[in-house]
């Protein structure tokens, strides 16, 4: 194959097309996400057995985690987090960017079925 077949993609890009300014993020996108994130756990909620609990398996890198959701919420209207405690009981933190977050809602039982269930709180 001779050099003048490959193209080079760089040289036809805008020279600020990597700029972090040419993301262009609306400042709301964080609520409307978290708001529809809240409708989605409390329909959910709604259907819940007295023994269980709203939780999220969360995947990255390869692997995933199962958390029991405690709290939801917005950070600054730019960012969405979640607050749980794994199976093991590990308190956990996601912090994610609207346009990354994916979440799988799940029920599981809960930990300590006799205690009353809290229900699950939302920071905005």
């Amino acid at each position: 194959m001779s050099n003048d077949r490959l193209i080079d993609i760089p040289s036809r890009l805008p020279p600020d097309a990597f700029a972090p300014q040419a993301i262009k993020v609306r400042s709301d996108d964080a609520d409307r996400v978290y708001k529809a994130l809240a409708n989605h756990i409390r329909f959910v909620e709604r259907g819940l057995k007295n023994d269980e609990a709203v939780s999220f398996r969360y995947a990255s890198f390869g692997g995933s985690l199962n958390v029991q959701l405690h709290t939801v919420g917005c950070v600054d209207g730019v960012l969405i987090m979640l607050m749980g405690t794994t199976q093991d009981g590990q308190e956990v933190q996601i912090v994610q960017h609207p346009s990354q977050i994916n979440v799988l809602l799940l029920t599981m039982k809960r930990a300590e079925p006799e205690e009353p269930r809290k229900p699950i709180g939302f920071l905005n």
